[in-house]
């Protein structure tokens, strides 16, 4: 039942650089239990992509809608990475609440538990 859910229909989206145009009319689904890789050569829209998709760029036209109650996380490719920080704590500080909610759920299965 639910491996038709559409967690992001993204319709007639286009996007351009001036004359350039990156995207032209893409659409497409990303359902439950699916992944994407995005590939390509540098200056092709990997980034601009991302950027539409999380909300920090507006596309030229077409939608991008996620399904309710879905969070994305994206840590940007131009990250300012603060000195002395490890790879791990960039990541816990990008994806904090997912760390919080793992550890909510697990003192939830788990009343007697300190983790906290």
């Amino acid at each position: 039942m639910f491996s038709n859910m559409s967690l992001l229909t993204v319709k007639n989206l286009s996007h351009g650089f001036g004359d350039r145009a990156i995207f032209d009319n893409v659409s497409f689904r990303l359902l439950q239990g699916e992944h994407i890789g995005l590939i390509g050569a540098n200056g092709e829209g990997k980034s601009t992509f991302m950027n539409m998709i999380t909300n920090k760029l507006e596309p030229d036209a077409g939608s991008i809608e996620w399904a309710k109650k879905i969070r994305v996380g994206y840590l940007d490719q131009h990250a300012v990475l603060k000195e002395g920080l490890t790879i791990r704590d960039v990541l816990r500080m990008a994806f904090q609440y997912l760390y919080d909610m793992e550890t909510e759920g697990y003192l939830t299965a788990n009343p007697g538990c300190n983790a906290a």
